[in-house]
């Protein structure tokens, strides 16, 4: 996962807005099936970090070990959530507009934002579950902005309660 968040980070800042619409047409059949491989993506990355809390009885070196491990998975799962859906909007947007439709995000004077404006616009909503600067402006944007706060809130809820666990587990052993 941390080898693919890094290529992705990095083809994002050599995007322009044409190669965004492009990619979105590539992939635009599986967009849903993206998302539903990603929600599998977290359920998997939850009972690692589980299986990692429960192996805290080791010794201290390996105790220390697993504990970085889970920590390094939670992270990376959490930038993983809101990269899919940065190239989600991204792609969304693009394709309304080659339809004559509005992109569904406006930007301010930005008039055509590339990949690091998606994820910015992706983490605000998965850290605040808010909008900052930018304005959601169609339904279907809407649908998928609240698709988006919804997992983002049961993930960051999940993890909160794993990282309690996982503090306590490496506090009393």
């Amino acid at each position: 996962m941390s080898g693919y968040l890094l290529f992705t980070l990095l083809n994002f800042w050599h995007s322009d807005h044409q190669h965004i619409l492009q990619r979105a047409q590539q992939q635009d059949a599986s967009k849903w099936l993206i998302l539903l491989l990603l929600f599998l993506t977290l359920v998997m990355c939850f009972i690692a970090i589980i299986v990692e809390i429960n192996l805290f009885a080791q010794t201290d070196f390996a105790r220390m070990g697993h504990f970085l491990l889970a920590i390094t998975t939670i992270l990376c799962a959490w930038l993983f959530m809101h990269t899919i859906f940065a190239i989600h909007y991204a792609h969304d947007y693009y394709l309304a507009l080659q339809q004559h439709q509005a992109g569904g995000l406006e930007f301010p004077k930005t008039p055509y934002p590339t990949y690091p404006d998606f994820l910015y616009f992706s983490y605000v909503i998965g850290t605040s579950a808010q909008t900052a600067d930018v304005s959601i402006s169609s339904r279907a944007m809407r649908i998928l902005n609240t698709l988006h706060i919804v997992l983002a809130y049961m993930f960051n809820t999940t993890i909160l309660a794993i990282c309690i666990n996982l503090v306590a587990s490496f506090i009393q052993h």
